[in-house]
Parts: C-alpha cells; sequence; structure tokens
C-alpha cells in the first residue's frame, strides 16, 4: 500500500475505488518568461554610455554659463555614471548560474549596487550643497542664459526618456539594479527641469541669486531620492515582504487551481535579483499517495516559472487535511469527507502569506478567528 501524505502509517485510501482521478499536468497559458542576462548586461551597459554622454553635455553647458544650478547637475550625473558602471557589472555577476559555493546564485548582488546608488547620491548631494550655499551669499555672474535654457530642456526631455526605458526593461527583465538606475535617471531628469526653470528665473527677472537657490534645492531633492532608494536595496536584502509580488503568486495559484488543492499558507518569497526563489505550504488530501501530491507540486512549479522565468525555484511543503478543510474542499467523492462541501475559497496575497492553514482559513472567511486545531489523530 502506498503511504497517504503525511501518515506514518500505510493509507488505506490509498488504492481506494472511490478515490477522485490524480491531477494532470496541464499546458500553462502564462506568458513566457523575459530574457535575463545577457540582455541586462547590454542594457546596462548601454546605460553607462548614456550617462557618460549627458555628464559632458552638462559640464560644457556649466562651463559656458558659469551656472552654479547646471554644475550641480553635473555633479549628480557623475554620481550617475559610477552607478551605472557598477549596475552593469551586477547584471552580469547576477545573471551568473549558482554554483556549490553560491547555492541560490548571485542574484543578491544588485541589491549591493542598489545601494551603492543610494550612498553616492547623497555623497553628490553634500557636494553641491558646499558649492551652491556659499554662492547663495556671492552670486557669481550667470552668461549665455538662452543657450544653458535650450541645453537643459533638452537634456531633461533626453534624460526622462532614457529613464522610462530603463524601468520598463529592469522591471521586465526582474532587474532591481536597472529599475534603480532607471529610477535615478528619471530622478535626474526633474532636477534637469528644475536647473530648465530657474535658468529661466534667472534670465526674465535678472536676479543671480536664484541660480545657486535652485542649486540648493536640487541638493535636497537628490538627497530625498537617496533615502528612498537606500530604502529600496535594504528592503530586498532583507526580504521584506512585497504585497504585489505574493497577490501575483496567488493569482497564479487561482489560475491553476484544481480539485484538492486547499488553503495554500506560509508563503515565503526571496527576491534574487533576476530570480525569485517561493516557499509555500499547501494542504491536500490525507489519503493522496506522495506522487499524487508530487504531481500537483510539479504543475505549481511550472506555473511559477513560466510567470517568473525559468531561474524561478519554487518549494511546496505538502499537509495532510483536516476536518477544518471539508467544507472548502471540491474533490467530489472524498472518503474521507466529514461535512459537506459549501465552497471553494479565494486565495489572495493575504490570505497565503498566512502562518497556519487556519489562519489562512480564517482570513477568506472572515471569521476573524482561527477555528481550533484538529486533534493529532485526525490527520491519519
Amino acid at each position: 500500500m502506498e503511504r497517504g501524505l503525511g501518515t506514518t502509517h500505510p493509507s488505506r485510501w490509498a488504492s481506494s475505488p472511490t478515490a477522485p482521478p490524480a491531477p494532470t499536468l496541464v499546458p500553462m497559458s502564462t506568458p513566457a518568461a523575459p530574457a535575463t542576462g545577457t540582455a541586462s548586461v547590454r542594457i546596462a551597459l548601454a546605460a553607462v554610455a548614456f550617462s557618460v554622454l549627458l555628464l559632458a553635455a552638462k559640464l560644457l553647458l556649466a562651463w559656458i554659463t558659469g551656472s552654479t544650478a547646471i554644475l550641480s547637475d553635473g555633479i549628480e550625473s557623475s554620481a550617475n555614471v559610477l552607478t551605472s558602471a557598477f549596475a552593469a557589472f551586477a547584471a552580469w555577476l547576477g545573471s551568473r548560474p549558482r554554483d556549490a559555493d553560491h547555492p541560490y546564485g548571485h542574484g543578491k548582488v544588485e541589491y549591493f549596487s542598489v545601494a551603492l546608488e543610494g550612498v553616492l547620491l547623497s555623497v553628490a548631494a553634500v557636494l553641491i550643497a558646499i558649492v551652491a550655499i556659499p554662492r547663495v551669499l556671492d552670486p557669481p555672474d550667470v552668461t549665455a542664459l538662452d543657450v544653458g535654457a535650450i541645453g537643459m530642456a533638452l537634456i531633461a526631455l533626453v534624460t526622462a526618456a532614457g529613464a522610462r526605458f530603463l524601468v520598463r526593461r529592469g522591471r521586465t527583465l526582474q532587474s532591481p539594479a536597472l529599475e534603480a538606475d532607471g529610477k535615478h535617471l528619471m530622478a535626474d531628469a526633474i532636477t534637469s527641469s528644475g536647473v530648465f526653470v530657474g535658468i529661466t528665473l534667472v534670465h526674465v527677472t535678472g536676479l543671480p541669486v536664484l541660480d545657486p537657490l535652485v542649486a540648493v534645492l536640487i541638493a535636497g531633492l537628490i538627497l530625498f531620492n537617496a533615502v528612498r532608494i537606500l530604502r529600496q536595496a535594504i528592503a530586498g536584502l532583507m526580504d521584506e515582504a512585497d504585497p504585489v509580488l505574493l497577490d501575483d503568486i496567488a493569482r497564479v495559484l487561482e489560475e491553476h487551481r484544481q480539485p484538492g488543492w486547499l488553503a495554500p499558507h506560509l508563503t515565503r518569497v526571496h527576491r534574487l535579483g533576476q530570480a525569485v526563489h517561493i516557499d509555500l505550504h499547501l494542504v491536500l488530501p490525507r489519503y493522496w499517495s506522495i506522487d499524487r501530491g508530487h504531481d500537483a507540486a510539479t504543475v505549481i512549479e511550472k506555473a511559477m516559472q513560466q510567470r517568473f522565468g525559468t531561474r524561478n525555484e519554487t518549494m511546496v511543503h505538502m499537509e495532510p487535511c483536516t476536518p477544518i478543510s471539508c467544507p472548502y474542499c471540491d474533490v467530489e467523492d472524498c472518503p474521507v469527507r466529514e461535512s459537506p462541501f459549501s465552497g471553494t475559497l479565494p486565495w489572495s496575497g493575504e490570505s497565503i502569506r498566512r502562518g497556519s492553514r487556519a489562519e489562512a482559513i480564517a482570513h477568506t472567511t472572515g471569521e476573524g478567528k482561527a477555528p481550533r486545531a484538529p486533534a493529532p489523530d485526525t490527520l491519519r
């Protein structure tokens, strides 16, 4: 006789003629996973070249106009060149396959790239403040304002377009380093727009003090953006729960749900750069054989790979059902049913992250508290 899930004795139901058919491995309809690795590195290298061109353009305009605001924007771009270079390295290293020394791969390095970006932006903000504040007290002359204004307007537009591309591709390729680099560029586009406004105001009002004041404001905006980026890096390094990602996992489970799948819970997700590692617990009928439970786990693993990419790894811990699941179990002619079927429960990111099946059921049914745990002998 085959052993049932979670049993220590042969199950009398494993070969029962009334047992429902085992789940089949059906073709998945989720979109194919996006390409990673080489594409990420190629885009990151292009971002480095793009940042160098932006830096050169801003330094040229700062030399022509003598504008403190444009110089401050150039200092930020110098930080962006360094962070883009490290993002390219992180994308390359993070795309390398797992090895004996790194069983979960190298993806976490991308969060170090994000952290470095936050640190360098903080340094840039301080340097800008050091340069700009004395010039507020003694404003320098600013020349060729029309050239500076037109140049900064063009730079802001080009930077915004590049930033949108990087953020979009970073999300598609699941690369935190590329996405953070794109968000930095978007903040750079905003500060360049602010410089354009400041130079225009100086040209209209004839007040040169407005130029270093805009630079001080830019320093504050850069520091704010640096703190936000550091917060993102810390969240990734510490595997902070992502409600959006949990909802996505619950949606995949719902789309591929089969009879006998009950109360997924204790779902934990590790973001590993361009890869995702998922641990979840799934309740299955206690009379099912290990083979049948493994088939169900394989369906889930393939579904998650097609949604999150072939580098995704999903570990499914199978638990035997107990009587509290009977009202929500859709297995027909179940030989161990103790209460009538009342309907399946919908799954959400909040329910699948609960610490036990009882809590997951209680959250979904809105009972407010978990049902009493069954006696140990009901697991057999």
